[in-house]
């Protein structure tokens, strides 16, 4: 099994099996504005659990246009997923956007929209809902299935 995690505020963490099944999916645990850094600790000793063999994580960059606080939780994000991969014991890599969504023919405008679409189409049992009331479909799940996929296909 392989996990793909979207590490920003809105992410989402995402198992899959050698058959695109979701095994599990879950938005990126929240208190508030601040990270879950104990739900996400949680997440990673499930994927653990269920025998992921590798963890694929995207790479975060705060943007030109993105202010000091913006920056600052894109950072710490990362770096708890990281310190809570560690932690779990679960190998990870770490890929830039382009990187991965160069292998998937992502790029252009609508990158969001694209992810969406290709997901769909690969893992058909992915809610992409961050939550039961959501009505709109997240890319931050489609980019973690995606992720989690890149994995599978690089080290499977």
């Amino acid at each position: 099994m392989w996990l793909g995690i979207d590490p920003g505020k809105h992410g989402a963490f995402v198992v899959v099996d050698a058959d695109y099944q979701v095994v599990l999916e879950s938005a990126v645990p929240m208190i508030g504005k601040d990270y879950d850094d104990g739900q996400m600790l949680i997440l990673l000793h499930t994927a653990k659990a269920l025998g992921v063999s590798l963890c694929t994580i995207e790479r975060t960059q705060a943007m030109p246009k993105q202010g000091a606080t913006s920056g600052w939780a894109i950072g710490q994000g990362f770096g708890l997923w990281r310190m809570g991969l560690r932690a779990a014991g679960l190998p990870y890599q770490i890929v830039s956007p382009s990187k991965w969504k160069g292998t998937f023919g992502i790029n252009g405008d609508n990158q969001k929209n694209q992810a969406i679409i290709l997901a769909k189409r690969l893992v058909p049992t992915l809610t992409m809902r961050p939550t039961p009331r959501s009505r709109v479909d997240s890319a931050d799940h489609a980019e973690a299935a995606l992720l989690a996929i890149y994995g599978m296909r690089q080290h499977g």
